[in-house]
């Protein structure tokens, strides 16, 4: 469904320049919550709130008081050829004070029917109620098991010997009954069973510890558990799974012994299973999955043009960001723990509250489009296929791959895009940081043929070092408390990271390496190095300046650098992590990139003396030094500086370098 003003878009002349849409946020959103298709995706873009929400009434969304004399959105359509085939690409832009130099941009795809890459007009399955639904569930499951070439070769032997330590027997579709089953070693018995990812929450709701442990494994009814529990044993039901494994019901919540065992076992636990039920949509144990289906959220939009001027046609029409816009700001994905559950799962049934999402390597699909959803310009953040290169576990794995290097390269990049997702989530315990992920980082490991290093790769520390805080702010203080990593780990920082890029040696030309590691000694909890630490020491030899920060109301920062006070610049970066003191911070140059010669820019870590040990440190922020930044004519600069007499080191290498450790 269109509305009026959406419907023009497609009348009169074609808008191949940028043409008025709403005048209004009011109008904007009156048009959301009658259901257009456009202006839900423009305002929920733009709100990130539901229409009907009341917090979408405040003067902070709607910015209220202002008199906008332009309109709040605009629109144009560029015609593109795509594998020989021509789509239009409807363009928005969009901003609640008025559209003016900027704003958001989204872009819709037009995808002519009869061109369609085998998209219905019309989804092949009832979508009016979740009965029906599963019906679309069962023909994924069944496609998948019996056809995917990818979900099939990602099977091994290690898939079938393995099953996890305790499992809820759900039994069969008319008992009213659940029970708790222990499964020891099943000495190659394939078991098959579902597991939940879902929002604990504040709800009071029933767990497993030592004393429900036996009321439990006698069997209770359905009736006494959370709602998003009962409606995930009803999907697994109608999927004809009867072996169900939810977190808070097969882990002792009273044994950090049992949760730290399970924890270790937790990528076994979601690659073996058969499917992840992922409770999208719930904001808690109590919230359930399945509120009233309203029919016109899952019917795909078809349009038929009708331009004075122009070629017309039947269009499937789509936002090109569909997937991730529709998937990523539902309650579960801003959960931590579940950003390594739903990359370990082989296969995931999203349950969005509107319509079902299925994912698996070979094929992502919903109900508006069961055959697969349509193809965009706009790459998903990770899709199957980049899951299935990176965690199979066959023959097809990496090492098959012709080219190695550029393989390991594109896990890398893998790795930051998971590092940076895992880091916008919440995790209520921050000591889980790098246990939440150790799943991800094990297969990681073993792909990469690397060492972990407390969230970092040991043979790409010169740029994975560099990553960059949350906060340029110097008043706050972002490192948690209690201890969960080395200063120099991104996982130090509560927050999100933009996490320092891969360094493959001779793949990046550009980047000269300016320091050389010379040990990482991680200190773990237990035997799980991909787990929890309690310390953690990086011994470095490179140059070093002392360099100092003092706040200037005019220029941000004046910085003294070699015997000099210089003004904060374009040509200087600077972000700190925490609170630091003024002075005797030291600038560790880690590498130099010459991509743009003769521009050059060197990467630096800032740091701060521990106090504790002569020539060690503790990271505190990053710069970043372009050309002529402190009055450098090349990065040689940072060699040659006047440092103080006061400066620390553990022993000098010659070539006026030092070794240090940080930890």
């Amino acid at each position: 469904m269109l509305c009026q003003i959406c419907q023009k878009i497609f009348r009169n002349s074609y808008p191949s320049k940028r043409t008025e849409h709403h005048c209004t946020v009011d109008e904007l959103q009156q048009a959301a919550l009658e259901a257009c298709y456009i202006c839900r995706v423009l305002w929920y873009g733009v709100s990130a709130l539901p229409p009907d929400d009341p917090k979408a009434n405040s003067d902070t969304v709607k910015a209220q008081g202002a008199t906008n004399t332009k309109p709040v959105s605009k629109y144009d359509i560029r015609r593109k050829a795509d594998q020989g085939k021509e789509t239009l690409e409807l363009s928005f832009i969009v901003d609640k004070h008025g559209v003016g130099s900027g704003g958001r941009a989204f872009t819709f795809c037009l995808q002519a029917t009869s061109d369609a890459h085998g998209l219905a007009v019309e989804g092949t399955y009832d979508i009016s109620d979740w009965t029906s639904s599963m019906t679309c569930a069962r023909n994924w499951l069944s496609q998948c098991l019996e056809s995917h070439n990818k979900c099939q070769a990602s099977q091994s032997t290690e898939h079938t010997q393995f099953s996890p330590t305790r499992l809820l027997e759900i039994g069969q579709p008319d008992s009213e009954k659940v029970r708790l089953r222990l499964f020891p070693n099943q000495g190659g018995t394939s078991i098959q069973y579902a597991t939940l990812s879902h929002c604990w929450g504040s709800s009071n709701v029933l767990r497993l510890t030592s004393t429900s442990f036996q009321r439990l494994e006698r069997g209770i009814e359905i009736s006494e558990l959370a709602q998003t529990f009962q409606d995930a044993i009803l999907t697994a039901r109608s999927l004809g799974i009867w072996l169900l494994w939810i977190d808070s019901l097969c882990i002792f919540q009273d044994s950090h012994k049992d949760w730290e065992h399970e924890a270790a076992l937790m990528s076994h636990v979601y690659r073996n299973a058969i499917l992840n039920i992922a409770a999208s949509v719930a904001a808690d144990s109590n919230a359930g999955c399945f509120p009233k289906k309203v029919r016109s959220s899952a019917e795909p939009c078809i349009v038929q043009t009708a331009w004075t001027d122009s070629y017309n046609d039947t269009y499937h029409l789509y936002h090109d960001d569909f997937w991730d816009h529709t998937l990523k700001n539902m309650p579960l994905t801003k959960r931590a723990w579940v950003v390594q559950e739903l990359l370990l799962a082989p296969r995931v049934l999203h349950l969005n509250g509107k319509q079902l999402f299925w994912e698996c390597y070979n094929l992502s699909a919903c109900e508006t489009y069961p055959g697969g959803t349509p193809p965009t310009s706009r790459l998903r953040w990770i899709s199957g296929d980049t899951k299935w290169q990176a965690f199979n576990t066959s023959g097809t794995r990496l090492a098959a791959v012709n080219d190695m290097q550029h393989a390991k390269t594109a896990l890398s990049k893998l790795w930051v895009k998971i590092v940076e997702m895992y880091t916008k989530c919440d995790l209520t315990y921050t000591t889980d940081k790098l246990v939440a992920l150790s799943g991800v980082a094990k297969l990681m490991e073993q792909a990469l043929d690397d060492e972990y290093c407390a969230g970092l790769w040991k043979s790409r520390l010169v740029t994975e070092l560099f990553w960059i805080g949350p906060s340029n702010k110097q008043a706050l203080n972002l490192r948690p408390s209690p201890y969960c990593a080395p200063s120099w780990s991104w996982a130090c920082l509560d927050g999100r990271i933009s996490a320092g890029r891969p360094y493959e040696g001779g793949s990046y030309k550009t980047l000269k390496p300016l320091i050389d590691v010379h040990d990482c000694d991680i200190e773990i909890t237990t035997s799980d190095r991909t787990g929890a630490v309690i310390g953690g020491s990086l011994q470095i030899s490179g140059w070093i300046a002392f360099i100092q920060l003092h706040p200037d109301p005019e220029s941000r920062w004046r910085i003294f650098f070699d015997g000099k006070w210089w003004k904060y610049g374009r040509d200087l970066y600077i972000n700190l992590d925490c609170i630091v003191p003024f002075f005797q911070i030291h600038c560790l140059p880690l590498f130099i990139d010459t991509h743009q010669l003769p521009t050059f820019h060197l990467a630096c870590l800032l740091l701060s003396p521990t106090g504790n040990l002569k020539g060690q440190f503790q990271r505190i922020g990053v710069l970043i030094a372009s050309s002529g930044a402190l009055g450098m004519k090349d990065w040689t600069g940072f060699r040659d500086v006047a440092n103080e007499a006061w400066i620390q080191y553990e022993t000098s290498c010659g070539n006026k370098k030092y070794t240090i450790s940080i930890i």
